[in-house]
This record gives structure tokens, C-alpha cells and sequence, in this order.
């Protein structure tokens, strides 16, 4: 499953997600508000993806600005399906204060 989850993903054209070879990974979520970008581990165990950030920076929209955290608890995300176009991953309500589940598309 680990090779298949290697590339580049997208969600609703405002999300973006490269998972390398080596395990890392970059992100970025644009909204009306501004633009996140995280990188970090990224490791596929018992069927779930694991996404530990090492950085995660925030800008407003209109600015350059990005403000820094660090120090993050690993995510876990079931993967419920994954092809050569889409991934599929179930989100624990602890979260995001709902359960729900993120299909990403294969970037072309």
C-alpha cells in the first residue's frame, strides 16, 4: 500500500499533498483566509497513514507572513481506498469534531 500512497495528491483545488519515497511529505491548503503548509514523516502501518509534522506555518491571505509552529502528535487516517486515481482516508471525529472521510485525486 506504502507505494501506491507515493506522489502527489489533490482535494477540492484548494489542497495539495506530496508524499516522497524517503517518507517525507509537504502540504499545502489555501482558503479564503490564507495558506497552510506543513512537511514532516509520513509511514503507512496496519492500513492507516501516518502523518507526523515537523513544521506548520500559517499567512493570512494577502500576505507573506507565515507564522511557525512546530511539535506535533502523529495523525492516524484509515485508508478505506486507493487506486492510481483516488485515495480515500476516514478521519477520527477527535479531529476535526466530525467523522468524515477525504478523497484525493491522483495530481496528473
Amino acid at each position: 500500500m506504502r507505494e501506491r500512497v507515493i506522489g502527489g495528491w489533490t482535494h477540492g483545488g484548494t489542497a495539495e499533498l506530496t508524499f516522497l519515497r524517503e517518507g517525507n511529505y509537504q502540504a499545502a491548503t489555501t482558503t479564503a483566509e490564507g495558506t497552510t503548509r506543513n512537511d514532516g514523516k509520513w509511514k503507512v502501518k496496519h492500513g492507516a497513514l501516518i502523518t507526523e509534522a515537523a513544521h506548520v506555518s500559517y499567512a493570512p491571505q494577502g500576505t507573506n507572513a507565515f507564522r511557525i509552529r512546530a511539535g506535533f502528535e502523529p495523525l492516524h487516517h484509515r485508508i478505506v481506498l486507493i487506486d492510481c486515481k483516488h485515495m480515500a482516508v476516514a478521519i477520527d471525529a477527535s479531529e476535526y469534531h466530525r467523522a468524515r472521510t477525504n478523497v484525493w485525486e491522483r495530481k496528473q
